[in-house]
């Protein structure tokens, strides 16, 4: 059979993206993880500054996954969380090494997985249905999907499929980090440089929170 390791790289997936805010960035860096929703108001430190980017979730039986996609971010979630809910705030994406697609725990799904018709898998199955030629849902007025013709190999049918990952993410898997603006910059060397993090790679590239 098939592994995910070989799904990875024939498909070629070379990184798996979570948008959060300069302040969620922050409590991210401080505790070297990205966590779950149902993990975070248990930490004191992150008290404070962590905002979700969704006030009620519509999931509620996945509140502890980390939401994560593969390859491109959820354009269409991220678009209602910075231009309806956030205004005010600046963004971030944190691009991590495809091989957290292997770790134990991990699911994948189809399309959003608040979605009535998302379908939910793990391991070689579950990533592969990500990639379907045809899916009963994909967008909330949709009751069919079709694979667009021409959409690159490493990127899955639906837009909004997710990857949910358990608990918690460690940094240790974190590759690089986008910023959508140049003055980002010196926020995100000064909170790496306060909070005494190893060296993190980033660059400024608007294209990909699109």
């Amino acid at each position: 059979m098939v592994s995910v390791e070989e799904i990875i790289r024939s498909k070629g997936i070379t990184r798996v993206f979570h948008f959060t805010t300069t302040s969620g960035l922050l409590g991210i860096l401080a505790t070297w993880t990205v966590k779950s929703r149902a993990r975070l108001p248990k930490d004191k430190y992150l008290e404070f500054i962590y905002k979700p980017n969704c006030e009620i979730r519509r999931d509620p039986d996945w509140l502890d996954y980390v939401n994560l996609s593969n390859q491109r971010i959820n354009a269409i979630f991220f678009d209602i969380c910075a231009n309806r809910w956030h205004t005010d705030k600046e963004w971030c994406i944190l691009s991590f090494a495809p091989e957290i697609l292997t770790h134990k725990g991990v699911v994948f799904a189809t399309t959003n997985n608040s979605y009535a018709g998302v379908r939910r898998g793990t391991g070689t199955s579950g990533l592969m249905a990500l990639y379907a030629a045809k899916m009963g849902q994909c967008h909330s007025w949709d009751s069919g999907f079709e694979r667009p013709s021409g959409l690159a190999p490493n990127l899955p049918t639906c837009p909004q499929a997710e990857v949910l990952y358990p608990s918690e993410l460690s940094l240790d898997f974190l590759n690089r980090i986008f910023l959508s603006a140049d003055e980002q910059t010196d926020v995100l060397t000064g909170q790496i440089a306060v909070l005494g993090c190893p060296e993190i790679d980033y660059e400024v590239d608007i294209s990909v929170f699109k």
